[in-house]
């Protein structure tokens, strides 16, 4: 049983509409235009969610498209061992389980949320009856696929041709947008969503090697780690470990500025 809070009708002005939500314009549901847009809105379910609570199992069916309105949610992969791997962190505008939706139809991942978290389940039936009377809207889901895959393709690339250090460096600067926050003083603050073993999976290194490249950087002055505080203490340097990335023969991808 998943242990979520629905909104009731009477609560859900204090969320999004579909018209506003961050996902409706990056995957495309903004297409469907205002009548469209009501039915999506009377039709799907707003979850609320807890850190540590499960939005699906792997293996269950895909019942529904879930758009992620806030929060940021950890997508588990169990290999062929046993083992668990932490493959990919979903945030605030993303979809969940898109792929499985459209080909198996059954969720190979499992995604737990790391932080609180505003979802909304949008029926499988529903879905495919949209997609089926709009085609714009097809088209916009499948630009948002493809931008999606070609995310992990990038990281894949830049993390075959680079170091544990800059592989933290870039998962690092990746988070700062969403759980940064600049100090008076200068520098920036991480309050990562994840703890050191999920970092480990997403920078795709062991947990010992995930902590030799954190003292690296500490040793060398560029950040501090606390548990899941980390304090950049000058982003510029730290936006520097991978900018041999960028160079050509690197991995594609841009540091932030």
């Amino acid at each position: 049983m998943i242990d979520r809070t629905e909104v009731p009708d009477s609560s859900a002005s204090r969320f999004l509409s579909c018209a506003a939500c961050p996902t409706a314009k990056a995957a495309g549901w903004s297409v469907l235009g205002g009548s469209g847009l009501e039915r999506l809105q009377c039709l799907k379910s707003t979850l609320v969610y807890k850190p540590g609570q499960c939005v699906y199992e792997a293996g269950k069916s895909c019942s529904a498209l879930y758009c992620v309105q806030s929060g940021t949610i950890l997508a588990e992969r169990t290999a062929s061992d046993g083992s668990v791997r932490r493959v990919d962190l979903i945030e605030a505008g993303g979809i969940l389980g898109w792929s499985d939706f459209f080909q198996s139809g059954t969720h190979q991942t499992r995604a737990v949320c790391k932080t609180p978290a505003v979802i909304c389940a949008i029926p499988a039936t529903l879905v495919h009856q949209l997609v089926a009377t709009h085609a714009l809207l097809g088209v916009r889901l499948l630009h948002y696929a493809v931008r999606d895959i070609e995310r992990l393709e990038a990281r894949a690339l830049e993390f075959s041709h680079s170091s544990a250090r800059q592989r933290l460096a870039r998962t690092l600067a990746q988070l700062a947008p969403q759980h940064g926050e600049n100090l008076p003083e200068g520098g920036l603050e991480l309050d990562l969503p994840v703890n050191r073993r999920d970092l480990a999976d997403l920078v795709a290194v062991r947990p010992e090697t995930l902590s030799r490249a954190i003292r690296e950087l500490e040793a060398d002055g560029i950040a501090d780690f606390s548990g899941r505080i980390v304090r950049v203490r000058d982003p510029e340097r730290l936006w520097r470990e991978f900018d041999a990335l960028d160079a050509p023969g690197g991995a594609p991808g841009g540091a932030p500025h």
